[in-house]
């Protein structure tokens, strides 16, 4: 598992927030204007040094290796940059800390096993979908966020 996911982010003007879940399940919030170099509390060296939306772009210290993770939405860049992107499937692992299993291909927008409140839109459409004998996944031009009360289905930008 990577050491850091991306499993939220958000912009208010020019004030980005990004949500990132370590290995050992704890959120770190990292809050900053585009365009600057801004560092992670509890990571030495590393800094968020390009946000948008989705995704985030954070620069490593020489000593730390980059590895990719794609299915948890992290892949390396060059200059030792590690890029993290908002990914359905890394955040329904993460959940329910699961690893991904070798040969099991699962769509990105796969949302079958998010976590639904009773009653809500997301356990309509999972309900849906099992009746119709297919998995739940994210309807086009719509994207899952997490919010205190849960996963919800917004608009893409």
């Amino acid at each position: 598992m990577p050491e850091l996911v991306l499993v939220g982010s958000s912009r208010i003007g020019d004030r980005y927030t990004a949500v990132l879940r370590n290995r050992t399940g704890s959120e770190i919030r990292v809050t900053g204007h585009s365009g600057k170099s801004i560092p992670i509390g509890g990571y030495g060296d590393y800094r968020i040094v390009e946000f948008t939306s989705r995704r985030v772009t954070i620069r490593l210290p020489e000593s730390v290796p980059c590895s990719d993770y794609p299915d948890f939405g992290v892949s390396c860049q060059s200059g030792n940059a590690l890029a993290l992107e908002l990914h359905a499937g890394a955040i329904n692992r993460l959940y329910h800390r699961m690893e991904p299993q070798q040969g099991l291909t699962i769509s990105p927008n796969d949302m079958q096993d998010i976590p639904a409140a009773e009653g809500s839109f997301m356990q309509t459409l999972q309900q849906q979908a099992a009746e119709n004998g297919r998995r739940a996944e994210i309807p086009p031009g719509m994207t899952l966020v997490e919010t205190p009360s849960g996963f919800r289905l917004v608009p893409e930008d």
